[in-house]
């Protein structure tokens, strides 16, 4: 470990939470009842993965449903890696944290029976509740930010980078460092505890649907630290993303299938029918595959969204997706609308259990940069809101009603001084190289070639650039460690399963029904397989 400097500014706060999502937006909101909070947030309080988020929140709340039938959607689409307790806690907590969200103002859509509920790929019945049409993490968002917004008792920091945890001697979190954007500065904040909710990792793929901020860089400084990963190898890619030459891509809502429209190719001909019995509304992992193999076979670039054979009027029910399909030049009326996967969310992250707790005392992860086992090998759609509700509000539980003992000593475990700076350009090939090798169909020869290349890069620009306000190359650092450790895991698992998908291991073995587990001591990796938990 590396002692910090000591002519840099240090504060202090009772807690630090790390991202304005909606996990970090929760957690401190619910933390701020205990004591002061200070919410840091990488650029303005809006930009997140909540933010984007049109789909909508999964809860059982129709009498039509069950706790058990959720469950049983979440462990098929889980591919045999969900943890028993999370997926249990997930579904039987959601409706309570739901409920809690409409009762802070949150306004899910209605119709002649209540709360409208529809229907999304992999789940068995209609139990997705959104807001404003497409527009549901938008509404969860803005209703959290304004109300922490008011609360005297959050101080929030934009424009502030997460660098490093900063540790005690007994290497307990003592709080982190960051880097003000603002103040052109790095400064220390020392905290009783510190809730890293950083989001996920999308950016690290060239054709992705994450915000600029989603780079992964919670996951990448945790490990740096000591703290455990898992299940690293998961990366789920949405199916249907637009995708048109000359115009940004950007997510078509897994619900626009749940309100009846229809995958086909370029004929006309639905290709998902036969595939699986839900044919388009099948577990992501399977429509992804379904595509690709469609566009393998056809030699396109494309297939399409019929959206004609819809319950409802696309303008209606999804004004934001009806609006940015006109500026780029689609009528959803009167055309298809030509979609492709793209990199979506990151199951992999954080190791936790079930309170949020990370293998560090005094850190925490809830949110996509954390892995509960609750998604296991690919996600059930729109369970990501519901486990951001759920577990930023057992992380605040936990650390309320826990002692926090001190530590001396103010450490990190890196360099503090990187010799070589980055280039903008440099993190684009890199991108390149890692979609390459870690897209929806990997095999041994790329994985081996993008670990190779992330090793030496590690090696060239190791330190803590960031420290002197060089964040270009603190983030291709991030990126260059998290993606080698991606490639690493998905060599490791030699088979198929969920939404890795290995084309020299096609098949899904019993013998790899187990979580992959990483951590780093002192500049040595240990990895390490567990079955414990699953269900």
């Amino acid at each position: 470990m590396q002692r910090l400097p000591d002519n840099l500014e240090v504060v202090e706060f009772p807690y630090l939470v790390i991202g304005a999502g909606l996990a970090g937006l929760n957690a401190a909101f619910k933390l701020a009842t205990r004591d002061k909070v200070l919410l840091v947030c990488k650029e303005g309080l809006v930009d997140s993965n909540t933010f984007y988020a049109q789909g909508g929140i999964a809860a059982v709340l129709s009498r039509e449903d069950t706790p058990e039938l959720h469950i049983k959607d979440t462990l098929i689409a889980g591919a045999g890696l969900c943890h028993a307790d999370s997926v249990k806690i997930l579904v039987e907590e959601g409706p309570v944290r739901v409920r809690e969200l409409i009762n802070l103002g949150v306004f899910f859509d209605h119709d002649e029976q209540g709360i409208a509920l529809t229907r999304e790929g992999g789940h068995s019945r209609q139990r997705i509740l959104h807001a404003r049409g497409d527009a549901t993490g938008r509404e969860i968002s803005l209703v959290l930010t304004h109300l922490v917004s008011k609360r005297e008792d959050i101080k929030v920091w934009p424009n502030t980078e997460l660098l490093e945890i900063v540790l005690g001697e007994n290497g307990q979190a003592r709080g982190a460092l960051l880097f003000s954007k603002e103040n052109k500065k790095p400064v220390v904040v020392l905290a009783n505890a510190v809730v890293i909710a950083t989001g996920g990792a999308g950016q690290l793929y060239l054709n992705n649907t994450n915000p600029s901020v989603a780079t992964g860089d919670g996951v990448a400084v945790a490990y740096r630290a000591g703290a455990k990963l898992m299940d690293l190898e998961f990366f789920q890619f949405h199916p249907t993303v637009f995708c048109r030459p000359g115009y940004p891509r950007f997510l078509v809502s897994e619900a626009v299938r749940g309100e009846g429209a229809l995958l086909v190719n370029k004929k006309g001909e639905r290709f998902m029918v036969g595939r699986h019995p839900l044919a388009e509304l099948a577990p992501r992992d399977v429509v992804v595959r379904g595509i690709l193999t469609e566009l393998e076979r056809s030699g396109e670039d494309v297939v399409y969204l019929r959206t004609d054979t819809m319950r409802s009027e696309m303008a209606e029910r999804f004004p934001k997706i009806y609006q940015m399909l006109k500026q780029a030049g689609v009528d959803p009326r009167r055309e298809w609308i030509p979609v492709a996967p793209a990199a979506h969310y990151f199951m992999g992250g954080i190791q936790t259990d079930t309170f949020g707790t990370t293998s560090i005392p005094g850190l925490y992860a809830c949110g996509e940069v954390s892995c509960t086992g609750v998604h296991g090998a690919n996600r059930l759609a729109s369970n990501s809101l519901l486990e951001a509700a759920v577990f930023s509000h057992r992380v605040a539980e936990k650390i309320m009603h826990s002692a926090t003992p001190k530590s001396k000593g103010i450490f990190i475990n890196n360099d503090i001084e990187s010799p070589l700076a980055t280039t903008p350009e440099m993190a684009k090939v890199f991108k390149e190289k890692f979609e390459n090798a870690c897209s929806t169909i990997r095999c041994k020869e790329p994985l081996e070639h993008l670990i190779a290349f992330a090793k030496e890069e590690e090696k060239k620009y190791r330190g803590l650039p960031g420290l002197k306000g060089d964040l270009v190359t603190q983030h291709y650092l991030n990126m260059c460690s998290l993606s080698r450790l991606i490639a690493q895991a998905a060599l490791k698992r030699e088979e198929s399963r969920g939404a890795h998908f290995r084309s020299d291991y096609p098949e899904t073995s019993e013998d790899w029904r187990k979580n992959q587990i990483l951590w780093c001591h002192e500049g040595e990796e240990t990895w390490e397989w567990n079955s414990t938990g699953l269900l």
